[in-house]
């Protein structure tokens, strides 16, 4: 089990960020945002590679444009 934003979200050796994504209601791939597990940021280069860890906390925040 992980957290997502504050929601439960069930854990699996293959999850994604975009399965993570999808939880959340993104309708687009890859979208603009910061990621945070366990406190630490993802870069947007490793979200392929990256393991997400059972247990773990992420944190996905929308980054906002405009002036």
């Amino acid at each position: 089990m992980i957290t997502v934003n504050n929601k439960k979200m069930e854990w699996r050796p293959d999850l994604s960020f975009d399965d993570i994504f999808a939880f959340l209601g993104y309708r687009i791939k890859n979208p603009h945002v910061v990621i945070r597990v366990n406190g630490r940021i993802v870069k947007r280069a490793a979200r392929n590679s990256f393991k997400i860890p059972d247990n773990a906390k992420i944190d996905v925040i929308k980054a906002l444009y405009g002036g």
